[in-house]
């Protein structure tokens, strides 16, 4: 019987070396016959990210490229790795709590280069980080108290994106439960203020007109000598 690829894994290391075999091998084919396949790292939801999952968590291709980039990354070895959570959108296997952006220790990402996760609150995923520095594990969920991602606008759209599996509930967590080391971190600069409101401009005030000086009334001329009296 042929097993179903997008059913979660038995035996989670035999499966990988499976999948890639047996993918990549059948890919290499259609991708002659059908042009570039694209290719991913890890486990995703299919698109069109309605709730289906891909469970194959090792390098594979498919025949369709990621349906929304906020929650990809593409590796600079070319292929696209899921950095939302995997539960929202239809994951269903083992998940772990983590809270606000950290740093992505993925088993899949060994030798990779750095990559973060820009969720800023509660959310899950389906890796464990270690207990340990820069993680502080407390009430089950995962606080990463390392450096800072680098500012990124693009990347903090993952937190735009809705859920797409039914039920789904992040976990029961919030700020007031950080451990002491956690400081919460900014992952897009803030807003530039609002301009302040012109100032109308001051007018000096209209000098007073000088008012016009009374001319004095002429002399009336001296009598000519010898006149009448």
């Amino acid at each position: 019987m042929t097993q179903n690829p997008w059913a979660p894994p038995r035996n989670h290391a035999p499966f990988a070396l499976l999948a890639v075999g047996a993918v990549l091998a059948g890919a290499a084919a259609e991708a002659r016959a059908d042009g570039e396949m694209t290719r991913y790292r890890g486990i995703h939801p299919v698109s069109p990210h309605v709730g289906e999952f891909c469970h194959i968590d090792a390098a594979h291709v498919h025949r369709v490229s990621p349906p929304d980039m906020r929650v990809y990354v593409r590796l600079k070895t070319g292929e696209f790795y899921f950095v939302g959570d995997q539960t929202a959108l239809g994951y269903d296997g083992p998940k772990y709590g983590y809270f606000g952006p950290h740093l992505i220790l993925d088993p899949m990402l060994a030798g990779s280069e750095r990559i973060f996760c820009y969720l800023t609150g509660p959310h899950y995923h389906s890796y464990a980080s270690p207990a340990q520095p820069p993680f502080v594990s407390k009430d089950n969920v995962s606080w990463y108290v390392g450096d800072p991602p680098p500012l990124n606008p693009e990347r903090s759209w993952v937190n735009e994106v809705n859920p797409a599996a039914r039920d789904y509930a992040p976990p029961k967590v919030d700020l007031s439960m950080a451990p002491p080391a956690y400081k919460p971190m900014r992952v897009t600069e803030p807003a530039p203020p609002p301009p302040a409101p012109a100032t109308p401009a001051k007018t000096a005030p209209a000098k007073a007109s000088a008012k016009p000086t009374a001319k004095a009334a002429p002399k009336p001329a001296a009598p000519a000598a010898g006149g009448a009296p």
